[in-house]
């Protein structure tokens, strides 16, 4: 499978989980994509006790998606930008082949995530114009309890950019778990 890919990285979760066999407890948490390999990889492995899912989609197959879609089919692959983390200002180009799409067509969090019996924390952000909250609502529809859906009131998909934001969604996260 190529790198970018969500079967390799489950693969990479699962080499990372089984580093750490002796742990009672396992977190995982992840934010968009991350949060959705986050929840696939709780939904097939029963030693996760806690998944948090922020902003994370149930899907990257979904209707508002298909133009950017269809686009990159034509194309063979498309071009990608990501900030760094320890420089905002910088950004990273890498090319994303079409096969990531072909590999995602096999997920979708909301057929997996009734499988998963630990805690679930779902977080939403209000204005998110990336993932919208009822992705999140369908993928809490759908799962076992204890499980929580907070939908966070005037944050976006990027709230990272902003230290009060970044703090806020923390802090929530932080209060769900005690």
């Amino acid at each position: 499978a190529s790198k970018y890919s969500i079967t390799s990285y489950l693969a990479d979760v699962d080499n990372e989980i089984n580093k750490h066999q002796n742990y009672q407890e396992i977190l995982l948490a992840g934010h968009s994509l991350g949060g959705s390999i986050a929840l696939l990889y709780a939904s097939r492995n029963p030693s996760v006790t806690t998944a948090v899912g922020i902003m994370c989609p149930t899907t990257y197959i979904r209707d508002e998606n298909m133009a950017k879609i269809n686009s990159w089919r034509e194309r063979g692959y498309k071009i990608s930008n990501r900030d760094l983390p320890q420089n905002p200002k910088k950004q990273r180009e890498f090319t994303l082949p079409f096969s990531f799409i072909e590999d995602s067509m096999q997920y979708d969090v909301t057929l997996e995530i009734s499988k998963f019996k630990g805690r679930l924390i779902l977080i939403a952000g209000e204005v998110d114009d990336c993932v919208a909250p009822k992705q999140l609502k369908d993928i809490y529809d759908v799962a076992n309890y204890p499980k929580e859906l907070i939908v966070m009131s005037g944050i976006g998909h990027d709230y990272r950019h902003n230290q009060d934001e970044t703090e806020k969604v923390n802090q929530t996260i932080i209060n769900c778990l005690q």
